[in-house]
């Protein structure tokens, strides 16, 4: 308060002589902070200038540059040695585009287990791109990138280290650079020794003792061959290329990729997209590699999983994001290298942080000696209107049904299904006295994951502008929507937000979300699948009707920018319950029975005073259900406390 009160005494020229004094002192915190971290970010990458210094002191490759020089001097990245080295020993150039491909299988338009599909949803489906592609084999078999070569015009980097492999690929005609040559696992070049097992080469010796030795017993069991192979860092390839600026990097090296990564020199490269393949699901490793990712300015955007592999895919959120030519500090630092340039920059955070200053003072402090005072009389609320700032979320709710199930659709209506917005019953035959809607799908239990498609689908061309959240739930569950209302408040309506009972799955990385507790989903979330997964066929997961609607559901999603929800409340009880009121006051462990996502109390310690779903409920207890919360619990006016069920 004596802040307050001094600076209303003080004169409008002091103010903003104070106004700018701050903000030159941000500014110089900002410049101070930024070059500080730019340096530290280099320390570890064995580069020029940190041998040599801003000037360096290295222009031309030198009379000794040979590849035993090179490795023997841990020569820096950017090297001019290392990268004439690479351009004249190793770099083979694009084919002519007159010159037909050569493939075995032309009529396979995308040979890869759907990364490429997945990268070019996040860019868009954009054309004219450039790849990197480590461990491309022959070129063609598995490739992630020949989709964007064939049909969007991409150009880009082929490497594959085993030769007999990369003699196949040269003889595709592929319109990419390709060298026979590996990543380095160090900020230098390094010889390795090398597996030479077709599309399951890998450097050997890599990992701990214990792998090393399960490698050698492989060796000598598989009759596999050990050769000689040079490896690169990744950015030296990209300078001899010239290209520093790569829309996708795929990196699928057999167990090494964490290495790879961790020296390269993200400050100086510019990627887009990225995936990263290994060989087993190991936690450790995935952690490892998400959380350097992400410090590096990548998002993870999901896991495209299949038989003996795992890709992991990170988004530049810098480099990707919805809304383009976004400013960021990258491209500002390119455009302000001048001093020129840099004096004007700093004009701009002059300016910029004035205005924010006195936006925030002005919040508390008015700058003039009058207060503004507010009427609080009997009229205020005429004046500025009744309305709530508190949004008001429509709700849709669907029951996926069987014919057989009509009267369990009643006792819906007569329930809790009409404190929902817009109730809908999806059945495969429309019967108008429910009434409930005809999918195209087979009546049986098994189709569930039919009706669950086909109901998003319908929804999406019917309803999708009727509500902001869409909540399906199973016949026999019953939802104390009030719950459910005051639960999804806080969240945003246009973010893809998923949420619900949320199981773990040892294919999902995210996990997924229990179809009997019911999920609810945002209008964004129904657009992604329906958009992307249904309109394309379900090339990212598994089509037809049969199957496990919840966790297909969640393969189908896992790979976009869905947000998978924590729905627990603030002492970890769970608020979507896959069980019912007789199961609550039996002794089981919550967690271990059903394979909860998050770590679970057991006993009644599980489940939340804030329930939202029971599942299941027997026809005839839903209505006592309806009575027990209906009736038998305290309004929230009289009381702030709730009673437990």
């Amino acid at each position: 308060m004596a802040f307050f009160k001094t600076w209303r005494q003080l004169t409008k020229l002091q103010r903003k002589v104070i106004l700018i004094l701050i903000s030159l002192a941000g500014i110089s915190l900002w410049s101070h902070h930024g070059s500080s971290h730019h340096y530290k970010s280099q320390l570890t990458f064995n580069l020029m200038k940190e041998k040599y210094g801003e000037q360096k002191s290295v222009a031309s490759p030198g009379p000794e540059c040979t590849i035993d020089y090179a490795n023997a001097n841990r020569l820096q990245q950017d090297h001019p040695c290392v990268i004439e080295l690479i351009r004249s020993q190793y770099l083979h150039r694009p084919s002519s585009p007159n010159v037909p491909l050569n493939l075995s299988h032309p009529e396979v338009d995308d040979p890869s287990a759907a990364q490429s599909k997945v990268v070019l949803t996040h860019l868009h489906n954009q054309s004219g791109g450039f790849f990197v592609e480590c461990g491309a084999f022959d070129g063609e078999f598995g490739s992630n990138t020949l989709f964007m070569e064939r049909k969007l015009q991409w150009k880009g980097i082929l490497i594959e280290p085993d030769r007999k492999s990369f003699d196949k690929l040269l003889s595709k005609q592929r319109r990419s650079w390709a060298l026979p040559v590996c990543l380095s696992t160090e900020p230098y070049p390094t010889k390795v020794s090398f597996e030479s097992n077709y599309e399951a080469g890998k450097i050997f010796g890599h990992g701990n003792d214990e792998q090393k030795e399960k490698s050698i017993e492989r060796i000598k069991r598989d009759g596999i061959k050990l050769i000689d192979v040079q490896c690169y860092p990744f950015y030296s390839i990209l300078l001899a290329v010239g290209r520093t600026r790569v829309d996708y990097f795929s990196l699928d090296v057999e167990g090494a990729e964490s290495q790879i990564l961790f020296n390269v020199p993200w400050h100086l490269v510019d990627v887009k997209t990225l995936t990263v393949e290994i060989t087993s699901r190991n936690e450790q490793i995935v952690n490892q590699v998400t959380n350097h990712m992400t410090d590096n300015g990548f998002n993870s955007a999901g896991l495209i999983t299949g038989q003996g592999y795992y890709d992991l895919v990170f988004v530049n959120k810098r480099r990707v994001c919805k809304t383009r030519g976004v400013l960021t500090k990258r491209r500002m630092m390119r455009y302000f290298k001048s001093h020129s340039n840099l004096f004007y920059l700093r004009i701009w955070w002059i300016v910029t942080l004035l205005f924010c200053c006195c936006s925030i003072i002005g919040r508390f402090v008015p700058l003039n000696k009058k207060a503004i005072r507010i009427d609080t009389s009997a009229n205020h609320e005429k004046l500025l209107g009744t309305h709530s700032s508190r949004p008001i979320h429509r709700l849709l709710c669907w029951i996926p049904i069987s014919a057989k199930s009509k009267s369990r659709a009643q006792l819906i209506q007569k329930t809790w299904g009409k404190q929902c917005d817009v109730l809908l019953f999806m059945s495969s035959q429309m019967d108008p006295t429910i009434p409930s809607i005809g999918l195209p799908v087979e009546d049986s239990y098994n189709t569930l994951w039919g009706k669950t498609y086909e109901g998003l689908k319908y929804i999406y061309e019917n309803h999708l502008n009727e509500a902001d959240w869409f909540f399906k739930a199973d016949d026999d569950t019953y939802v104390i929507v009030d719950n459910l209302r005051q639960f999804l408040e806080s969240y945003d309506i246009e973010l893809p937000h998923f949420l619900g009972s949320r199981f773990a799955h040892n294919r999902l990385l995210k996990g997924y979300f229990g179809g009997g507790a019911g999920y609810v989903m945002t209008r964004e979330t129904i657009r992604i699948f329906v958009e992307h997964v249904y309109n394309n066929g379900f090339d990212m997961c598994i089509n037809g009707h049969h199957g496990e609607e919840d966790s297909y559901l969640a393969m189908c999603l896992e790979v976009f920018d869905v947000m998978f929800g924590d729905t627990r409340d603030s002492n970890g009880a769970e608020r979507f319950l896959q069980l019912n009121l007789h199961n609550l006051y039996r002794p089981f462990d919550y967690q271990a029975t059903l394979r909860a996502f998050f770590p679970s109390k057991s006993g009644l310690d599980c489940c939340s005073n804030e329930t939202i779903s029971f599942h299941p409920v027997k026809d005839g207890q839903l209505l006592e259900y309806d009575y027990l919360v209906k009736y038998n619990r305290h309004s929230k006016k009289k009381s702030n406390t709730r009673k437990k069920i």
